[in-house]
């Protein structure tokens, strides 16, 4: 169990957030999620807890939690028969609040450092512009949120997704690429934050809505081919099978016209595929700009 962290008096306590904590048959390492929350030195205000069908007993364990702490945690349940992640932007949706400043989104299976919460309120409080923030995890450092433990300003929230998270594949990365419409430094990743993931990623899925929501995002056909190749090489949580496995789902899969699988509105896909090309000529720009120094 996380040790209690001592309660902060910084301005991170002046900023409201609630957590919404969602999963099926994560009973292994809901414990170690829970009492992280719990742990936090800037506390969250209410956690929305959303079990999809759990038969591992997971769902009797957040119960319990939840009569220990009646004023601060709600759990419900759905009665779901199967493992399916296109419900994950509707359980994100079924413990969306109107009230708080932030939201942070926490799988069933990641669990923090007690100052990861007060560390994110901070950073929020010195960047008015800042809309989306997380701490990092696994093997690299990340250039942008990923993953669970990501907060969103609920006023930004709220005026692009009244209606909620989209059952669109690729939404996680969607609602970043929203935020940078408005301003560059609108995300963050706090790469010395810690947060663990105590599941294997893509242990189900085998990465192929990694390559889907590519396709459906409108990612810059280049830049798609070099994220993958560096991800082969370099990204031992992907490894080279999941890799490759991006690879053939991104060029095979054709998106449907409506649904999960469909493309994102044209401004998003426009806009997605503009950032990355830029990024792409920065880069051989850089490559180019090296070797000429190296050859004098």
């Amino acid at each position: 169990m996380y040790q209690q962290g001592q309660r902060s008096d910084s301005n991170s306590q002046k900023q409201s957030y609630y957590a919404i904590v969602f999963g099926r048959d994560g009973n292994k390492s809901i414990r170690k999620v829970l009492d992280s929350l719990l742990a936090q030195t800037a506390m969250p205000a209410r956690i929305m807890i959303i079990d999809d069908g759990s038969t591992d007993g997971m769902y009797n364990t957040v119960l319990e939690y939840e009569q220990k702490y009646p004023e601060l945690i709600q759990v419900q349940q759905t009665h779901n028969t199967t493992r399916d992640y296109t419900r994950i932007p509707l359980l994100w949706n079924m413990g969306i609040l109107k009230d708080y400043d932030y939201h942070v989104i926490v799988p069933s299976d990641a669990s923090f450092v007690p100052n990861y919460a007060e560390r994110i309120l901070q950073e929020f409080a010195r960047n008015p512009d800042l809309v989306i923030c997380s701490g990092d995890w696994g093997p690299m450092n990340a250039k942008a949120p990923h993953g669970g433990g990501r907060f969103v300003k609920q006023s930004f929230f709220f005026k692009h997704y009244p209606d909620g998270y989209p059952r669109i594949l690729g939404y996680e990365s969607e609602i970043l690429e929203r935020a940078l419409m408005l301003k560059r430094g609108s995300i963050r990743i706090l790469n010395d934050l810690e947060l663990f993931h105590h599941d294997t990623l893509g242990h189900s899925h085998n990465f192929k809505e990694f390559g889907y929501g590519m396709r459906c995002l409108g990612y810059y056909p280049p830049y798609a081919i070099f994220r993958i190749g560096w991800d082969f090489l370099t990204n031992k949580a992907v490894g080279k099978r999941g890799a490759l496995n991006m690879l053939r789902y991104y060029l095979f899969f054709k998106p449907a016209k409506t649904g999960y699988y469909s493309k994102f509105p044209e401004d998003i896909r426009r806009a997605v595929s503009v950032r990355q090309k830029k990024m792409i000529k920065e880069m051989i720009k850089r490559a180019l700009t090296g070797s000429k120094k190296q050859g004098k």
